[in-house]
């Protein structure tokens, strides 16, 4: 089956779950403000995008020869954490989009409240979620509990964000810029993979290659974003740190090592990253 077959069909079962889970939270009783609060969470997770951080669950448990089912949950999880992350970055007080994937941002489609509300009970649901569906678990639902939350916290993508917002009109070096990526972008493409890898049973040795992978494979989709964005000169970039050709070198540089942690079905995942 063709890589891109896959991940159509994963994407599918993603979908799915997200509809499914959409369905579960309908409120119960007829209150206006938790109906205006289910419509925009629906709305968010609606919305479109490529859903590559689950999908990229399915994929290393493809590759570690496991259950693909076993991995939607957390899958899901981590998709309701980037959702919501996207929800708060487009605020006004963050990076004041007006749309997202060509449709209105959810505080432009509802209100800055809702806004607020629908990223803090998305970020909240997403642990529910994995107590939930790992408890029988208890070791495995703990660890991936501190998984997510450390890569998407103080140490991860919301450090990563603050690093962010405090860089605009700085002059980064390679490695200010490359903290800067690890934290904000490729903190969530760590809890993608290692997730999957302690949910298939991954060995110690495997588990540390995929995690070497999953950091380069967050630089890499970071830097080819800011290629084919062209960022504009207040914001940090690899094109504003290196140039665009020293830019073009450093994406293939990436692409060089991660293919040095894995082959099969993540180093093809490689391909989409960087043509996406």
């Amino acid at each position: 089956m063709s890589l891109d077959l896959k991940i159509k069909n994963y994407k599918a079962l993603i979908e799915t779950e997200v509809q499914n889970y959409i369905e579960a939270i309908k409120p119960k009783v007829e209150n206006t403000g938790l109906i205006g609060l289910h419509r925009a969470i629906s709305y968010s997770l609606s919305s479109g995008g490529g859903r590559l951080r689950p999908i990229l669950c399915c994929l290393v448990a493809e590759y570690l020869k496991a259950d693909v089912k076993k991995v939607l949950p957390f899958a899901l999880a981590l998709e309701l954490v980037h959702t919501y992350s996207l929800i708060h970055d487009d605020l006004p007080a963050m990076d004041n989009d007006n749309f997202r994937r060509g449709k209105p941002s959810t505080h432009r489609a509802f209100s800055e409240a809702l806004a607020i509300l629908s990223g803090d009970a998305l970020n909240t649901e997403a642990y529910r979620i994995i107590a939930l569906h790992y408890k029988e678990d208890p070791t495995l639902a703990l660890e991936l509990i501190e998984l997510l939350s450390e890569k998407s916290a103080l140490t991860g993508m919301i450090g990563g964000q603050a690093i962010d917002m405090a860089s605009k009109n700085e002059k980064l070096n390679l490695h200010d810029l490359e903290f800067l990526h690890k934290n904000k972008t490729a903190s969530l493409f760590e809890a993608a993979v290692i997730g999957s890898a302690l949910i298939s049973k991954a060995s110690n040795e495997k588990a540390h290659q995929l995690k070497n992978y999953a950091q380069v494979l967050g630089l890499l989709f970071q830097a080819t974003d800011d290629l084919a964005d062209q960022p504009k000169r207040d914001e940090p970039g690899v094109i504003s740190v290196l140039g665009l050709e020293k830019a073009k070198e450093y994406c293939q540089n990436l692409t060089l090592q991660a293919q040095s942690f894995v082959d099969g079905v993540l180093w093809d995942f490689v391909t989409v990253v960087t043509k996406r």
